[in-house]
Formats: structure tokens, C-alpha cells, sequence
């Protein structure tokens, strides 16, 4: 007798829902041109190569975008508020009047007035290497996801969220590989992630969005609270930013365990490869944590003496 559907094995639901928005990727564009421009370096788009009426309508837009370069992706609420409000408008041809009062009058006619020339210098490129980044990633977690979800969140004592993150693939966002902060409705959080980042390339996109997943409240928020409450019962100053630390070692040590394990790949983390940790810092996570994470101590006393040692 046939199986009833029911008992079918069903495909798992990624953590991670990914998009290519073209309004978002125009918003990164002009603080990236915004930047190069302040430093007097080459243009992703020279306006030289404009007719006379559409640079100077690009040159205004980028004028109009001034205070949005300088100011900072993750912390400042007003960019998130944009970021979020530009990753769920669609790839209409102008964004609607209602948008302005998400986006500020002047970020709204700036965008507008540039979206023509955008879309028909640089997004079809850009679109077209997104699209791709996009499907090595999920090829990776196709993989891989059903291994490196459950042991992070067993490494790190939490859990995940129901709802999934929100990754907005751009071309760049400044000078990171990926920021994530709170999310539109619905979404847990919301990544950015840069394409355009010669950091994320191969097997790197696989550590890379584990890493910004921890930035979550559920797993980095209860990841501060227990360095912080350990620090208080030791009577120590909490180490600066160790919480980070613990949550770029970590996902980093997991996912080349899994490479390692399934594909034979020898993978060197982002900490490693780019130097990102403290020779303190890396000395107390190899000598307390990774014996952890390796089943050799306890979660209680790995935390103890990384705290006392990370310093």
C-alpha cells in the first residue's frame, strides 16, 4: 500500500530567507559613492559618462545623500528604519509618496530621482552577481544548515526564534562583510550581506550568516547576559566585547568541524584568516572554549575561565 503523503519526509525550512532588493542595493550604492567620492577615489559609476541631464541628476542625488554616508549602519535607527523600509518595497519603478514618511522626504527623492539611471548602468551587473552570491550561499546551506543550526545553538546555550532572518543580498554596506539589525515585520532580523566583500567568497558565506544569526537578542543578547552575570560573580570588569569575540570564535570552529567532516575541506575561520580576535583573546578561547566545544568541560566552567582569562 503507498505511503500516505503525511508520511512523506518533509524538506526543512531554512533559518534564512534571502532576497536581491533593488531599492536597498541603490541606497547602499549612492553611501558607497558617497564615500569613494569624500575620498577621491574611482566612482562606481563616473558621471562622466552621463549625458548633461542625468549627471547632474545623479551628482544632486548624491549631494542629497551627504549626512546618510556619514552616518553609522548598525547603530543609527533612522538608517535601520530605512534599510528595513527599503528591503520590503519591491522592485517598483518609484517608490510611492507613503514612503517618505519611513524614509524622510529628501532620502525619498533622492532615491527616485537616481533609480532610472541605477537600473540601467549598474544594477544589471550588480543584480546578476547578487543572484549568484545568492545560490552559492544557499547551496551551502542546503548542506550544511541541518548540521551547523543545532550545534550553535547548543554550543551557545539558546535558541532560535521561529521567525526567519531576513538577508538582503546588496552589492557592498560600507566597509563590512555583512551588518545585521532588527528586522521588518514578521523576520527575526535582518542581514545585509555584501557580495561585493572579497571576504565572502567560497565556503566563507556559510560561517558569515551564522555569524550575524548570533547577533539575534535570543543567542547575542543571552550570550552578554551570561559573560555579564559571570563577570559580576567573579568581580571583574566585564572584557570589553567579549560577547562578540565568543560569537565570531564559535560559529567559526563549528562550520570548519562540519567542513572538515563532510567535504574534506580544510577551512580557515574569519578570525583566523583576517585577524579579527586578540592574541589574548584567542589564547583564552583556544585554552577555555574550544575544549568546550569539543565536549571535554562544561559550558559553566568554560564560561568561568574565559571570563577570568580574556582579559
Amino acid at each position: 500500500m503507498a505511503a500516505s503523503l503525511g508520511a512523506q519526509p518533509q524538506p526543512q525550512r531554512s533559518m534564512f530567507v534571502f532576497q536581491n532588493p533593488f531599492w536597498l542595493n541603490l541606497h547602499q550604492f549612492l553611501r558607497g559613492e558617497g564615500y569613494r567620492r569624500s575620498i577621491q577615489a574611482a566612482p562606481g559609476l563616473d558621471p562622466a559618462s552621463l549625458s548633461e541631464k542625468d549627471r547632474a541628476i545623479w551628482i544632486s542625488a548624491l549631494d542629497g545623500y551627504e549626512e546618510n554616508r556619514k552616518r553609522d549602519l548598525i547603530f543609527d535607527e533612522g538608517l535601520r528604519r530605512i534599510a528595513n523600509t527599503l528591503a520590503v518595497a519591491g522592485d517598483v519603478e518609484q517608490l510611492p509618496a507613503s514612503a517618505g514618511a519611513a524614509l524622510g522626504s529628501g532620502v525619498a527623492a533622492a532615491l527616485n530621482a537616481a533609480a532610472p539611471i541605477y537600473r540601467a548602468t549598474v544594477w544589471p551587473a550588480r543584480r546578476r552577481d547578487n543572484d549568484a552570491w545568492a545560490a552559492s550561499a544557499k547551496s551551502l546551506l542546503d548542506r550544511h544548515e541541518s548540521a551547523v543550526k543545532p550545534a550553535l545553538e547548543a554550543a551557545l546555550h539558546a535558541t532560535w526564534p521561529p521567525e526567519p532572518i531576513l538577508v538582503s543580498v546588496v552589492g557592498e554596506c560600507g566597509p563590512n562583510s555583512a551588518i545585521t539589525h532588527d528586522g521588518p515585520k514578521g523576520f527575526a532580523a535582518h542581514t545585509q550581506a555584501s557580495a561585493g566583500s572579497l571576504r565572502n567568497t567560497g565556503n566563507s558565506p556559510l560561517e558569515l550568516l551564522f555569524h550575524e544569526a548570533t547577533h539575534i537578542p535570543q543567542v547575542g543578547g543571552r550570550i552578554s547576559t551570561r559573560i555579564m552575570e559571570e563577570s559580576e560573580r567573579q568581580k571583574l570588569a566585564p572584557a570589553r566585547d567579549l560577547w562578540h569575540t565568543l560569537l565570531l570564535f564559535t560559529p567559526g570552529i563549528l562550520v570548519r568541524r562540519e567542513l572538515a567532516q563532510t567535504e574534506g575541506v580544510d577551512y580557515i575561520t574569519y578570525s583566523a584568516r583576517y585577524n579579527q580576535i586578540t592574541p589574548v583573546e584567542k589564547a583564552a578561547l583556544e585554552r577555555d572554549w574550544q575544549p568546550y566545544l569539543e565536549g571535554k568541560t562544561s559550558f559553566e566552567e568554560a564560561l568561568h575561565d574565559l571570563v577570568r582569562d580574556a582579559r
